[in-house]
Formats: structure tokens, sequence, C-alpha cells
């Protein structure tokens, strides 16, 4: 029997995609699923497939769960980060655009600037993920990357913060930041909250 394929909207730009039917498509991808999109290998490896601008019917689905991700869960910073991240690594934006700054322009209901910070958040989820105790606010990873940590640093901090599985309130995050790099480094970031 022929597999059922039901004609979806794109949520940023009211694009018609042609995706699995509908009741099979989940509202959004796990953080997990988001990690191993990310992990899989793209069908842009070499340069001449790089220039070919087609979707594959599994990317159109990808992009589609992404953008899907990203509008059902633009508070749930992690998954909307990643999800901006897997569209911007995979490439899934070359069918309609140049490059991913023009796809966030025209395609995405979020300034660039935000999305590029998501994408930075992204990142500093990914370094973490392995310890997959909790992933950090977007606040906590901006504070560590404005202090220009190593990732090896961030693992550190982020392990202590963690440790024994302790939420991670500002004051956890703050005196693991200390621990890590001193008290005069932090200061100008973090800031006095008390």
């Amino acid at each position: 029997m022929p597999e059922k394929t039901a004609k979806h909207q794109n949520p940023l730009q009211g694009e018609i995609f042609a995706a699995a039917d509908v009741h099979t498509v989940p509202c959004y991808l796990s953080i997990e699923d988001l990690i191993s999109r990310l992990e899989e290998p793209s069908n842009c490896n070499n340069a001449a497939k790089a220039s070919k601008k087609a979707l594959s019917p599994s990317e159109c689905d990808l992009l589609l769960r992404c953008e899907q991700t990203i509008k059902n869960g633009i508070r749930q910073s992690a998954h909307t980060a990643l999800a901006f991240l897997v569209i911007c690594r995979r490439r899934l934006y070359r069918a309609r655009f140049r490059c991913f700054a023009e796809y966030v322009r025209n395609a995405c209901a979020v300034k660039q600037a935000h999305v590029y910070r998501l994408i930075d958040y992204a990142e500093v989820c990914l370094e973490l993920s392995p310890l997959r105790r909790q992933l950090p606010s977007e606040q906590q990873a901006r504070i560590m990357l404005g202090l220009k940590l190593s990732q090896e640093d961030r693992c550190r901090v982020w392990k202590i913060a963690t440790f024994r599985g302790r939420v991670v309130d500002p004051e956890t995050f703050d005196s693991a930041l200390i621990e890590v790099v001193g008290k005069d480094a932090t200061r100008t970031i973090v800031g006095d909250r008390s």
C-alpha cells in the first residue's frame, strides 16, 4: 500500500511541503532526537552535493519537524536553539535561500540576533549534553560564553553546579563559576545578585 502523504503548512512561512501523514509527525522533536540529527551524516558532504538545492524527502520532513519545534517550543529555549542549529548545520534552508542568514530574515518570526544567540546556546547545550543531568538555561550559557570559558571549564562549571542532581539556581551556578574561574573574573558579568 502506498505511503500516505499530507500537505503541511510551513509554520514560519506558509510554504507547503509534502510530509508523512499528519498523525505521524510529532509536534516537536525531543532534545535527544535533535542532538542525534546533528550527528547524522548530512546529504551535503562534498562540493558537488552542496551545490544541489533540492531537499530529499527526509530532509523536507526534518525541516518541517524543526520548524514545528521552533513554532511550538519558542518558550523552550533548548528545543528551539537545537532546532535552529539542525537547520543551520544540515543546510535545510538551501532549497529556498542562499544562506542561513537569508532564511532567518525571510522565514522566521524571530530576530536574527536572537537566532544566533540561540545557536550559541545550542552549542553549549551540545557540549554539556553528555553530562545529561540537566541543560543550562540560556542565561547561564550566555554567562559562560561571556566569560570566554573554554569548553573544559564550561564542563567543569556544569559538573560542579549539577553535583548530586541539584537544581541549578542562580546561587548554585554563581558558586560553581567562582570555584572554577574565581570571584574577580565573574564579578563583571554575574554582578551582585543579593
